[in-house]
C-alpha cells in the first residue's frame, strides 16, 4: 500500500499538487514546445493530476512521482520494455520532479539502474574515487557504469573473482559480441584495476594485462561554419526591445565573438569581467583552461544594457539569468541557450541554413574558421578557443578551400603508353 496516502500539506514549505503541476504548465510555454507536444505534456500531467486525487495525495514529493510511475508504468527509468507512449509520460513525470527540484528540466534521465552483479561494493567505491579524481561528465559516467556492469556480470558467470583474471580471460570479454568498442571498454576496464590496485583492493596490478587498441583513423566530420557576412545577419536579426531581446543578444555575440561554449556562456560571471583593464578571463567548463579575451566594446555594452534594462533584480553572480516569474533570477539551461542561437539563425534567412547545425557550437566552429581565412595562426586561434592542444584545432584546415587549393600539387607527366594525356586509360 502507498505509504503517503494521507500525505497533506501541513505547511508553507510543502507544494500542493495542483501548484507544482501548474508552474510546469507555465515553464514548458516559456520553452516554446510545439502546440501539439505542449498538449501531450497536459494530457500526461492531467493524468498524474488525477492519479493523487484519486489516491487523496494533495501535497507533492518525489516518492508521489516514483510510486504514481510504479503503479502505472511499472518503473520510474527507463527501459526498452516501456511503450513509446509510458517512456513519454515518465519524461513527463521526470521533467516536473527536476522542475520542482532545481528549475531545470531533465531532458534525458537515467536509461536504467546499473547492477553489478558480486562486485558492487567494490564498483561503488571505485565509483566514487574516479568522481572524486576526474569529475567525468555524465555521459562518461554512465559507459563505465554499463562497462562495470556487463564485466560483473561476466565474472558471475564465469564464476571467477576480481584478482583471479588472465590475459586470455580479459580477451575473452573483450571480444564478446556485445562488445561494440574494444577501445572504450579497455580503457574503463584499465582504469578500473589501475584504481583497484591504488587503493589496495587487490594486491597485483592487473591492468598490465590489458593491451591498448591499435589505432584506426577515422573520417572527421567537417565542422558546420557560418560566412562573416551571415554572421553579422545572424547578430542583426536579434530584436533587443525586450528583456528577452536583449538576453538572446548578449548570448549570440558571445558565442560568435568569443566562441563561448553554452555551459561557458551560461556561468559567466561579474567577477570574470575585468572592467578596469577591458579584459574578460574565464576557467572553460569543460577543459578547466583559463582563457582570456578583450573585453570588446559591443560585448561590454550588451552586458551594460541587459543588466541596466532587461535582468531581473537577483542576488545571483551569474550574468545572463532566467527571466520566467517561476524561477526568476536563476541560471539559464544550455537547452535555453542552443534555442536562443538556432531562433536567431533561423530569423537571419541563411540559405540552407535547415541543413546545417544551428547551435552555439556552430558559432565557435565558424569563428575558428573565419579566423583561419584571415591568416591567422593556428597557434592563436587554439588559444582563443581554449583547446589544449592546436592538434584539435587542425580540423578547421579541412573547411578552408582556398588554402587547401594552395597545397595542391602538379601531376607529373606520366610516361606509359597506358594512358592519355587527360589521365583516362
Amino acid at each position: 500500500m502507498f505509504n503517503i496516502i494521507n500525505y497533506t500539506i501541513m505547511d508553507n514549505q510543502v507544494k500542493s499538487v495542483d501548484r507544482v503541476i501548474d508552474n510546469y504548465y507555465q515553464e514548458i510555454l516559456n520553452h516554446g514546445y510545439a502546440d501539439l507536444t505542449i498538449k501531450r505534456f497536459h494530457d500526461y500531467a492531467e493524468r498524474f493530476r488525477k492519479w493523487c486525487a484519486d489516491h487523496h495525495v494533495s501535497a507533492f514529493c518525489e516518492d508521489v512521482a516514483i510510486q504514481f510511475c510504479t503503479e502505472e508504468l511499472g518503473s520510474y527509468v527507463f527501459s526498452s520494455n516501456l511503450t513509446n507512449t509510458q517512456k513519454d509520460i515518465l519524461r513527463v513525470i521526470r521533467m516536473i520532479v527536476g522542475f520542482d527540484k532545481n528549475g531545470v528540466f531533465e531532458i534525458r534521465g537515467p536509461r536504467r539502474e546499473y547492477k553489478f552483479s558480486g562486485i558492487k561494493d567494490v564498483v561503488t567505491g571505485h565509483i566514487a574515487r574516479y568522481v572524486d579524481k576526474k569529475h567525468p561528465s555524465l555521459d562518461t559516467l554512465q559507459s563505465r557504469k554499463r562497462v562495470l556492469e556487463n564485466f560483473g556480470m561476466f565474472l558471475e558467470a564465469k564464476d571467477i573473482r576480481l584478482n583471479d583474471l588472465t590475459p586470455d580471460l580479459f580477451e575473452e570479454f573483450f571480444s564478446q559480441s556485445i562488445i561494440k568498442s574494444r577501445k572504450e571498454y579497455k580503457t574503463h576496464i584499465r582504469e578500473f584495476y589501475r584504481d583497484l590496485h591504488d587503493a589496495n583492493v587487490i594486491n597485483d596490478d592487473l591492468s598490465k594485462y590489458i593491451q591498448k587498441e591499435p589505432h584506426i583513423c577515422k573520417p572527421i566530420a567537417l565542422p558546420t561554419t557560418y560566412t562573416k557576412d551571415e554572421i553579422k545577419r545572424i547578430i542583426a536579426s536579434v530584436d533587443r526591445s525586450s528583456g528577452n531581446g536583449k538576453r538572446a543578444y548578449l548570448v549570440i555575440l558571445l558565442a560568435a565573438e568569443y566562441g563561448l561554449r553554452s555551459s561557458d556562456i551560461i556561468n559567466l560571471r561579474f567577477g570574470n569581467i575585468d572592467w578596469e583593464n577591458n579584459m574578460v578571463n574565464i576557467i572553460q567548463e569543460k577543459t578547466h583552461e583559463h582563457v582570456q579575451f578583450p573585453l570588446l566594446s559591443s560585448v561590454g555594452n550588451a552586458i551594460i544594457d541587459y543588466v541596466k534594462n532587461g535582468r531581473p533584480t537577483t542576488d545571483s553572480d551569474v550574468i545572463i539569468v532566467r527571466h520566467d516569474s517561476t524561477f526568476k533570477g536563476k541560471s539559464v539551461s544550455k537547452t535555453l541557450v542552443y534555442k536562443i542561437v538556432s531562433e536567431a539563425i533561423a530569423q537571419a534567412e541563411i540559405n540552407d541554413w535547415r541543413s546545417k547545425r544551428h547551435g552555439p557550437h556552430s558559432l565557435r566552429h565558424s569563428l575558428a574558421s573565419n579566423m583561419l581565412k584571415q591568416g591567422t595562426a593556428l597557434s592563436v586561434i587554439s588559444n582563443v578557443l581554449g583547446h589544449k592542444s592546436t592538434e584539435t584545432t587542425k580540423v578547421y584546415i579541412s573547411v578552408d578551400i582556398d588554402k587547401l587549393r594552395l597545397c595542391s600539387l602538379q601531376i607529373p607527366p606520366v610516361a606509359s603508353n597506358q594512358f592519355r594525356k587527360e589521365g583516362r586509360i
